[in-house]
């Protein structure tokens, strides 16, 4: 039952296999066992067993699986793939592709996932790449979530909305976002740059906090609250307020810049009740006022009983209605002329001379 040529051919006629370059191997483990190799993952049936190496210079077609131990090398291995899509171990453990949804752009070196036509260095479900290049980008068309830390070294552009529950740190020079809507979930922003500007290219910059909440300001040190150079400045070591003026000298500064400008203007409400303007002391006691109808007392709590009314005096003549009328509590001292064109009323009329321009008769 047995073929032997010295120790170079071996067969077994009752397995029908057969060991070339056997040496002292009487047991083929494969139909044709070349060398003395020993059967790990073969039954040995209709097998091929090599010791060693396997040179093909044309081509090997393989029907079933290829299963490999080491390694395959090669200047190029056809397993009939299609052309940027990424390979994987797929559930049998066999190399697999999806085209479709994981490629790989060699020529423009860009990677898609969830598309096949990346415009990014990294493009996540083939958004559109309308404010950025290509280059060291990443691309999302959806959302992202990011629950630690976000490190970015250049500009972050948000397109869509953006919901942060960590930190964003951004080393570049600009944070563009462009959304209608950023939602930050933490109770405080910090920048820790020398300074931090805000820019707004197009309409409107608007802050909206909740129905009956403030916009606080809260400026540390002797830092000023300052709009457009000295359009409005606040000076946080004076308490004081500039209107065109960046050094107050009073709590409220008004420079008019225009000859033609007023310099403080107030229009009252079309039914205005209250008083359009008032003085008070630290007591909460009127001082000036000006009141609904325009009528302006000094001196004075109470509401004014003439156009101007100086102390709270009393009107004595009933013909006096306060229309476009002077009333003064107490003196009145007057150190050039008075002219009166109308009547001069009073009990005592006193003074070193008096001079009455009369007609004869």
């Amino acid at each position: 039952n047995q073929i032997s040529i010295g120790n170079t051919i071996y067969g077994n006629t009752s397995t029908d296999r057969i060991v070339i370059g056997f040496g002292s191997d009487s047991s083929p483990d494969a139909t044709l066992e070349i060398g003395n190799g020993t059967a790990s993952s073969i039954d040995g049936a209709d097998d091929l067993l090599v010791a060693d190496d396997i040179e093909v210079d044309g081509d090997a077609f393989i029907e079933g699986n290829l299963n490999v131990a080491g390694t395959i090398n090669g200047a190029a291995l056809d397993l009939s793939l299609t052309q940027g899509g990424v390979t994987f171990g797929d559930a049998s453990g066999n190399i697999a592709q999806d085209a479709s949804n994981i490629f790989w752009d060699n020529t423009a070196k860009e990677l898609g996932i969830g598309t096949n036509t990346p415009s990014a260095e990294l493009d996540i479900g083939g958004g559109t790449a309308s404010s950025m290049d290509a280059a060291d980008g990443i691309l999302v068309a959806g959302d992202i979530e990011i629950n630690d830390d976000l490190f970015v070294d250049d500009a972050l552009l948000v397109v869509g909305q953006a919901n942060l529950n960590g930190n964003v740190l951004v080393d570049g020079t600009n944070l563009d976002i462009n959304s209608t809507n950023v939602t930050i979930s933490d109770t405080d922003i910090a920048f820790d740059g020398a300074s931090t500007t805000f820019t707004q290219t197009t309409g409107a910059f608007t802050l909206s906090p909740a129905t009956g909440s403030n916009v606080n300001l809260s400026l540390s040190g002797t830092g000023d609250f300052i709009v457009t150079t000295n359009d409005l400045v606040v000076d946080t070591s004076t308490d004081r307020v500039g209107i065109q003026n960046a050094s107050p000298e009073a709590q409220l500064d008004i420079n008019i810049n225009s000859a033609t400008d007023n310099g403080l203007s107030i229009t009252a409400a079309a039914n205005q009740d209250s008083d359009i303007f008032n003085v008070r002391n630290n007591a909460g006691t009127k001082l000036a006022l000006i009141d609904n109808i325009g009528w302006m007392t000094v001196g004075n709590s109470l509401e004014p009983s003439a156009l101007l009314e100086v102390g709270n005096g009393t009107i004595q003549d009933s013909n006096i209605d306060g229309v476009n009328d002077l009333l003064v509590a107490d003196d009145v001292e007057i150190n050039g002329d008075l002219w009166i064109d109308g009547e001069l009323h009073g009990a005592h009329i006193n003074g070193t001379a008096l001079e009455f321009d009369v007609t004869a008769g």
